[in-house]
């Protein structure tokens, strides 16, 4: 996931694996249904008044404990109170996040999150901290046990057993701590030798060949990122795809600001540590590590700003391998392609950067084979640096001081976890959804996504920039739109899980070699894709993680069972609530489908315009309204990147008018609707609003947040509730909110 900044996230391109109940509250003066029959009525009145009175006991002890303070609790004209333990729960979750002494029409982020900011403080060794961390804590800690148990399957090809063995390998911490650097260095000979540790001949050193086998055994991303997936304009293929790439921080501009001359900084003295702790003097690693930086930082000049490249079709280029040498020609293209897929000549690759390649190319020519051999052994070394000896991963934590503010040390079961889950993703996905989710609540949240589905289309009549025919495409592209909810069906069988593990060596003594033997498999999954027809079936993100991702190529969103639990849903919430969280992720991502980069692709996940030229032009404008919104927000100091963000508002503002209408259309097929909760005076439009700002109580580090503003095309957390629900007459209505007030601006942007 996910970070807690982006649970609503675009999968990685770059990466392989790069988002209903209808009843559910009981009218108070009903009985508990799941009290046992053979109680007499005597006894059942007496318990439920019994269970009555600590309920409301139990309300008021929330409110005064939380937030010091009670509410009424007010039956609305229209409606009952519930006091369920169902709804108590619901209503003291919602009650504890808030802060009921500001005003929800000046900051809606503060009066939904103020309570939980203030009980949830970062731990040491987080850059931020959310609601989906927590969600993603608990997750890692049922992996945890799963990964612990006595293997069930113990046969050689047992996917369990491949997942438990490497984990455990990982855990054996006295060999790592007695192996140090030796692992890596041997590492590096095979590679042809670190030039910053000594065991390096220029004269013998092929620049070439250790480039194609950091990308084809390693697949570390050195120069540019290199991936297979669907060919944008004909997604029935797949096709290699590159794109610029291959920086140690984040981004370019660290290397260039002078504002970020502390993490730069940091980072010297990181690879400087490294390099010394391999066995190089201290004033040769710290020339090393200047040799490095100083090749990035020529590298970051040479790399477009990402907020320079929304535009899809721009950066599309399909183009022969053969044809790669004219392009950049110092990357013996045919030798690195031949290596991979010695059977397809004429392979095309789609380039994203056509021009950076071009530049790199003679950066390659202008720069000594020394320089050029720390920059890629370094990528090397920097892949491996926590699977090392506590004092190569004291050297990261120290950086990561001063790069992200953390203090604390990841707890060693953790980092285990990260190493399993990084190649072997789904063995891991099989095991949670055994253990912990339920199907029933698959077939829910489906039922969620028909609801909000019809609201688009139901809302895209009443718009007026577009005209009838391209309303027409809009509504067949999102008919033609797939949910994956929970998770793919195939991990529930054994001899399929197994089978996708086969070539995955794993051993139960050596972690570091594991890690390398994962490298090469995830290599050999993504060129196998190659060989084979496309499976729109497959699923590029692992069903545990705490995310959710629309899928241009596919034109399918997708929703793991990882966020499918509380805060987002809960099959006893009020539907008020589940629309407001999971309903609102799920609506995000629908609308991903028409924002300014999926809007590109057609129903079939192909890259064609279905727009009329006016209708594309309306857009554009509206868009530009929603970015000028959001680069008038200003964080200390610092402007939101209004473009940069673009795609995700318009779907956090688009997604939230879909969810809430969503809901109506639950609400009116239901039409006896559902009990107010207890302690709130809350009509449920407000705890839908609620719900939705709650997904997003998340607090940031300064270190995180500058991160965030530089490369993150999300706002962060707050500016992404408040952005939504001032752009809504809905919430204005909802909250009677005067106009004029923060959260009801007199002009609003609406592009969906």
């Amino acid at each position: 996931m996910a970070s807690s900044a982006n649970h609503v996230n675009h999968a990685d391109p770059h990466t392989e694996g790069s988002r209903q109940a209808k009843e559910v509250a009981v009218i108070v003066n009903h009985p508990d249904p799941a009290m046992p029959r053979a109680l007499r009525p005597r006894e059942a009145a007496v318990l439920v008044c019994l269970f009555m009175s600590l309920a409301v006991c139990v309300i008021f002890g929330v409110m005064l404990a939380t937030r010091g303070g009670v509410h009424e609790i007010e039956s609305a004209s229209d409606g009952h109170v519930c006091l369920t333990a169902d709804c108590i729960t619901s209503a003291a979750l919602l009650l504890a996040s808030m802060d009921p002494t500001a005003d929800p029409c000046h900051d809606f982020f503060q009066f939904s999150c103020g309570g939980w900011l203030q009980d949830n403080p970062i731990p040491p060794e987080q850059k931020q901290w959310g609601v989906d961390s927590k969600m993603w804590e608990t997750n890692e800690k049922i992996l945890r046990r799963l990964l612990e148990t006595p293997t069930l399957r113990n046969s050689t090809e047992s996917y369990e057993r491949k997942a438990k063995d490497y984990f455990q390998s990982c855990m054996e911490k006295e060999a790592r701590e007695q192996a140090s650097g030796r692992p890596l260095l041997e590492l590096m000979d095979q590679l042809g030798g670190w030039a910053a540790v000594g065991n390096w001949s220029e004269a013998t050193w092929d620049f070439n060949d250790t480039f194609t086998k950091l990308h084809l055994d390693l697949k570390v991303d050195a120069l540019f990122f290199l991936w297979v997936n669907f060919d944008d304009k004909d997604s029935s293929k797949y096709v290699f795809r590159i794109d610029q790439g291959g920086l140690g921080l984040p981004d370019r501009s660290y290397y260039i600001s002078k504002e970020s001359l502390k993490v730069v900084d940091a980072y010297r003295k990181l690879i400087a540590r490294v390099v010394q702790l391999l066995g190089a003097d201290p004033d040769s690693a710290q020339d090393s590590a200047q040799d490095v930086v100083n090749f990035e930082t020529k590298l970051a000049e040479l790399t477009v700003p990402e907020s320079e490249r929304t535009n899809v079709n721009a950066l599309y280029n399909n183009v022969r391998i053969h044809e790669l040498k004219t392009i950049a020609p110092m990357i013996d293209w045919e030798s690195f392609f031949h290596a991979m897929v010695p059977d397809l000549p004429s392979a095309r690759v789609v380039l994203y950067a056509t021009d950076y390649l071009r530049h790199i190319s003679q950066l390659i020519s202008d720069t000594p084979a020394r320089t050029l051999n720390n920059y890629l052994l370094w990528r090397v070394a920097a892949s491996f640096v926590t699977d090392l000896s506590q004092p190569f991963r004291k050297a990261l934590e120290d950086f990561n001081k001063v790069a992200e503010g953390t203090a604390g040390v990841t707890e060693e079961w953790r980092l285990c976890l990260q190493a399993v889950d990084e190649h072997m993703g789904m063995a891991l996905g099989g095991m949670f959804v055994r253990d912990s989710f339920s199907k029933e609540s698959k077939e829910k949240v489906k039922e969620i996504a028909v609801d909000i589905k019809k609201a688009f289309v139901f809302n895209l009549e009443k718009i007026d920039w577009m005209d009838e025919q391209t309303k027409a495409s809009a509504v067949e592209k999102s008919n033609h739109m797939v949910e994956k909810i929970g998770y793919p069906d195939y991990i529930l069988n054994d001899t399929l899980l197994d089978e996708k593990f086969t070539e995955l060596r794993v051993g139960r003594d050596s972690f570091f070699q594991n890690r390398v033997s994962g490298m090469r498999h995830q290599v050999r999954q993504m060129l196998a894709k190659l060989e084979r027809p496309v499976d729109r079936t497959l699923w590029t993100m692992p069903p545990h993680l705490v995310n959710a991702y629309y899928w241009p190529n596919t034109n399918e969103m997708v929703f793991p069972a990882g966020i499918l639990q509380r805060s987002f849903y809960d099959s006893k919430f009020p539907m008020s609530m589940n629309f407001g969280g999971i309903g609102g992720v799920i609506a995000h991502e629908l609308t991903h489908g028409f924002d300014d980069w999926g809007g590109n692709y057609d129903k079939e996940g192909n890259l064609r315009s279905w727009w009329s030229n006016s209708s594309w032009t309306n857009f554009t404008r509206a868009s530009q309204c929603v970015i000028d919104l959001y680069s008038s927000y200003v964080i200390e100091g610092k402007q939101i990147d209004g473009r940069l963000t673009l795609g995700e508002n318009i779907a956090d503002i688009g997604g939230l008018k879909q969810a809430y209408y969503g809901y109506q259309i639950w609400k009116k097929v239901h039409q006896q609707g559902e009990p107010l909760l207890p302690g709130l005076n809350r009509t449920h439009e407000e705890v839908f609003f609620m719900s939705f700002a709650q997904s997003w109580c998340i607090t940031q580090r300064p270190e995180a947040l500058d991160v965030m503003l530089l490369v993150d095309p999300h706002a962060p957390p707050k500016y992404r509730v408040i952005g939504s629900v001032s752009q809504l007459a809905e919430f204005s209505e909802a909250f009677h909110c005067p106009v004029g007030s923060p959260m009801n601006p007199v002009h609003k942007c609406s592009v969906w």
